[in-house]
């Protein structure tokens, strides 16, 4: 998984890693405990961080029959710029 400067905008070892796979994935919808497995995270350890992402509209996340399911909101306004600290990143 792909976090380098990402890292500086949080102490969190988790968020970068969110962060990363929805910008590498930005049509994936996907399931909650997916995603845990997908970035070897614990559940109880991301489900903080996940909340924040949504709570700064980086993410939306519903729950759909018993479920819950995130995706990353286009709308966000600082997308563009989490996109292209992470091209830069791959250049370096």
């Amino acid at each position: 998984m792909h976090t380098g400067y990402l890292g500086i905008f949080t102490a969190s070892r988790i968020m970068p890693k969110l962060i990363c796979y929805f910008l590498e994935h930005p049509d994936a919808q996907i399931s909650y405990s997916s995603l845990c497995q997908n970035i070897g995270e614990d559940k109880g350890a991301s489900w903080k961080q996940m909340k924040a992402l949504a709570r700064v509209s980086f993410l939306s996340v519903e729950r759909t029959e018993g479920r819950l399911y995130c995706r990353l909101n286009r709308e966000f306004p600082l997308l563009h710029e989490f996109k292209n600290i992470m091209e830069k990143e791959r250049v370096l």
